[in-house]
């Protein structure tokens, strides 16, 4: 999920670089393609981190974080471009915040295997 994540932002940054009608519809196919296939996997992990009852509860913060940290991204980005006149810096931390969630996700990961 999140080297899909990683991938993602690399090439939104040659993207942005290349400009044009081809480059932008690539970009919302691998976009869409790599949304369609990470989006359930955020379910999935949380499902295995938690048990019980108060599940719903800690998917529904997981989204709503999802949801307020989508929104700051976006005005991050459009700040950074409004400073610097371009993504680049928006696309490296972009990348930088994916590595650190992935760093997240192996620390939060049970160490043993549950059978069902």
């Amino acid at each position: 999920m999140c080297w899909n994540s990683i991938h993602s932002a690399i090439l939104s940054h040659w993207f942005e670089k290349k400009r044009g009608l081809a480059s932008g519809i690539a970009f919302a196919l691998f976009f869409d393609m790599g949304w369609g296939a990470t989006a359930p996997m955020f379910m999935s992990t949380a499902a295995d981190l938690f048990k019980g009852k108060i599940f719903g509860l800690i998917y529904g913060l997981i989204e709503g974080g999802i949801g307020v940290a989508g929104a700051f991204g976006a005005w991050m980005a459009g700040f950074i471009f409004d400073s610097y006149q371009s993504y680049q810096w928006a696309f490296a931390l972009t990348i930088i915040v994916f590595i650190i969630s992935c760093f997240f996700i192996w620390l939060a990961a049970p160490r043993k295997v549950r059978l069902y």
